[in-house]
């Protein structure tokens, strides 16, 4: 069995506490540095990468069609240390809705 890595790339306080539990953390200062972190990333060994939805958002698309392309990496956007737009629960409803079939976060 192969184990994979998990990494997170967003700004210096969204990564820290990740860091603090063993996530290898990317702090990137801009959203086109996040891009290229992400590109570096997907060629290591890791099955999950977190991207702060701050940066995320720029290239929602591109996750998208990696997400669906390699399917031996898991790319998860997830809200910043201040708190997210909603992009991170859309991305994820959509996630859980594929899986299972089922929209968990719709508003009755």
């Amino acid at each position: 069995m192969v184990s994979k890595k998990i990494a997170i790339i967003g700004t210096a306080d969204t990564v820290l506490p990740f860091k603090a539990i063993g996530v290898d953390g990317y702090a990137a200062e801009d959203t086109k540095k996040a891009d290229i972190m992400l590109d570096d990333l997907m060629v290591q060994n890791y099955g999950i990468i977190f991207v702060e939805e701050a940066y995320a958002k720029d290239f929602s698309d591109k996750i998208q069609r990696l997400n669906f392309s390699h399917r031996e990496v898991s790319i998860i956007v997830l809200p910043g240390s201040k708190g997210g737009e909603g992009l991170a629960k859309e991305k994820l409803a959509g996630l859980v809705k594929r899986a299972i079939g089922i929209d968990i976060f719709a508003v009755k």
